[in-house]
């Protein structure tokens, strides 16, 4: 007795759950344990507030004594200073800096006689005062009558005085406010328990370890968390102010970070019911937009093959895959293939056949637009690889590349797998191939050749943009619309080996476009695309593939030992910048070559300018159909590795 398969609505809620609710259970787990983790994050913080507090200081006092030192060094004003000059200068310098108060200059012999000074009327005679109570020291902190001062010392250029500097406070208090240290306890000192400014007195509730490295002076920052007198978890840290002797010194309750654990827990929780309630809508949605019409899909296919539609088993996957499998069988007679459906898409002829897949073009009744259908015979290659990760690979990637909407690369509409086959159902292109245009006028003029080929880069860079790596760029898969659109097609059959899927043993391409990396490394990328391109606007551009053998063993050879000659010395009608771009990308080492399309597009056009696409489609040319659409070439690694031997040939 055969156990009945879960229903597909069941996988997408599991699957749901597993993906939307699972990182967040995770989540508020770490959350609700990591609390010492959370302590230590604080502290880090803490100590790149304090650190970052210490530079605005040491940059603002900096500031302050290149100004002064600017007076100091000026010779016309030590040798003027009772003229009007050197009034102005020093008018003009308490004019644009506000918090400095006054600037004086004082004799340097033991009488320190007052030579000149420049004050504002906000601190009077004040500032004299002041500033012969200072001290030798270059930079010196002063309060007086509940007011703060800097003072700023330097001596002069010829050493005969001193200048002085008088500055408020003010604009140092306001670098001591940090919002990121709002509940904390903030403090400049010069480093011997002597505060200067900040929200504290003194810093004597330090833990010990960080006081002993404050007074050791060879540490310029750092931080802890500790065990207060009252019993309760501190941060501190500090950090040196560099060109003073002055430290800037924190300390902070650690309860913020449970405050933080609490609020990102409460905040976990909302996330998680949120997700709940998105993943409980989106399979409402799934069962109502997916599941509903593939069982109207299932049925309608039994109707129009004539199979019983009570008969049915397995999940809704399991019956298209039963369908497939008749499909199959009836698209033997053709005389039948009207009445037959591919999901919820109606056939209506075959395009081309190859030995791996085929191409149908259809009629999407829903939204009522043709359609070109492009299977893959899964089972073909299904021995090489293990067919849930091909087929989980072919549906993903599909759905990268549905998200293209660019004018230049054919649009995915859908993606399906059965058990031997898999489609991808896309945009149908009313016109022809590339590869039918050049069996009919051979080359295409140069100008013509570069707005194909910046088409052709433009759709190729929005690819490679989102990691999409082609593998099989050819004539046969660039599109012509009749209505003079440019498309690259076939993304679909390349994404199932996008770069970021690994293919061992096996080599995929079409001989002749193969990069000289990817034949004898097997190695892809973008530069491998590039190459494709290359040998692409060669031969149209000359006529002939560059690396054209008589058999693939030689082609492996040419293409990677040839070099050939640049399609301006064959045709002068071909412009130079043209030329050179086709060579660079046809460089046998892919170093040498461009790796953003979209790049070598504009160089093109800026080089020779925007040319509109304009192509004679006479009524000889065959139709898609003939030359689009045969399947990616994929060769043993065993093979290439014999081919290498041409080489050496």
């Amino acid at each position: 007795m055969k156990s009945k398969a879960l229903p597909l609505i069941a996988w997408i809620v599991l699957g749901l759950l597993l993906v939307g609710l699972l990182p967040f259970a995770i989540t508020a787990y770490q959350i609700r344990a990591n609390q010492d983790s959370l302590v230590s994050q604080v502290q880090q913080t803490h100590l790149v507030s304090v650190d970052a507090t210490a530079d605005k200081v040491s940059s603002y006092v900096l500031g302050l004594q290149n100004l002064l030192r600017s007076i100091a060094d000026n010779q016309n004003f030590l040798t003027q200073l009772q003229s009007k000059l050197s009034d102005e200068l020093l008018a003009s310098t308490l004019l644009i800096q506000n918090e400095v108060l006054a600037i004086a200059v004082y004799t340097k012999d033991d009488a320190q006689r007052l030579e000149k000074i420049a004050q504002k009327n906000t601190v009077g005679s004040l500032a004299q005062s002041i500033l012969q109570q200072a001290s030798e020291d270059a930079l010196q902190a002063i309060t007086l009558n509940d007011q703060s001062y800097l003072v700023i010392r330097q001596p002069t250029v010829d050493g005969k005085y001193v200048a002085l500097m008088l500055v408020d406070r003010v604009k140092l208090q306001e670098l001591l406010t940090v919002p990121a240290l709002n509940d904390a306890v903030l403090g400049l000192s010069s480093g011997r328990n002597e505060i200067i400014d900040g929200h504290v007195n003194n810093y004597a509730g330090f833990p010990d370890n960080l006081r002993t490295l404050v007074e050791a002076r060879y540490v310029g920052s750092a931080a802890d968390n500790f065990v207060g007198n009252n019993g309760t978890r501190q941060v501190a840290a500090f950090a040196r102010v560099t060109g003073t002797d002055w430290i800037i010194f924190s300390q902070q309750p650690a309860d913020k970070a449970e405050i933080a654990r609490q609020d990102m827990w409460k905040a976990a929780i909302r996330a998680l019911l949120a997700v709940s309630l998105l993943c409980a809508i989106f399979a409402f949605a799934a069962h109502t937009k997916i599941i509903k019409p593939i069982r109207e899909m299932v049925l309608a296919q039994k109707r129009l093959l004539g199979t019983n539609s009570a008969d049915t088993s397995g999940s809704e996957i399991d019956q298209l895959r039963q369908s497939f499998s008749l499909l199959e069988r009836q698209l033997k007679n053709k005389s039948k293939l009207q009445s037959v459906s591919l999901g919820r898409y109606q056939i209506e002829d075959v395009i081309a056949s190859g030995s791996m897949g085929t191409i149908f073009r259809g009629w999407d009744p829903r939204l009522e637009r043709e359609v070109a259908i492009k299977t893959i015979k899964i089972g073909k290659i299904e021995s090489n690889f293990d067919r849930h990760q091909l087929v989980a690979k072919l549906v993903k990637e599909a759905k990268i590349v549905a998200k293209i909407i660019h004018p230049n690369i054919v649009t995915i509409y859908d993606a399906v797998d059965a058990q031997e086959i898999a489609f991808i159902a896309m945009e149908f292109v009313d016109g022809i191939s590339l590869e039918d245009y050049l069996q009919r006028y051979t080359t295409i003029p140069p100008l013509q050749a570069v707005a194909l080929a910046t088409s052709i880069l433009r759709g190729l860079g929005e690819a490679h943009r989102r990691s999409i790596i082609h593998r099989d760029i050819k004539a046969s898969n660039v599109l012509l619309g009749y209505n003079g659109s440019i498309k690259l097609s076939d993304f679909g059959v390349a994404s199932l080996t996008s770069k970021t899927f690994r293919v061992d043993s096996y080599v995929i391409g079409t001989p002749g476009y193969i990069a000289p990396e990817t034949i004898y490394k097997s190695a892809y990328s973008e530069m491998s695309d590039m190459f494709a391109v290359g040998v692409l606007l060669y031969r149209c551009l000359v006529g002939d593939s560059p690396f054209r053998g008589a058999s693939i063993k030689q082609t492996f050879s040419l293409t990677g030992a040839y070099e050939p000659p640049p399609p301006c010395k064959l045709n002068r009608n071909i412009p130079e910048p043209l030329s050179n771009v086709v060579m660079t990308l046809l460089s046998k080492n892919p170093l040498m070559r461009p790796n953003n399309a979209a790049m070598v597009a504009d160089s093109l056009e800026q080089a020779l300018g925007v040319q509109k696409w304009a192509p004679n489609f006479s009524n000889d040319i065959s139709k898609v159909g003939e030359h689009v659409g045969l399947v990616t070439e994929m060769l043993p690694d065993t093979v290439v590795r014999k081919m290498k031997l041409a080489k050496n040939e």
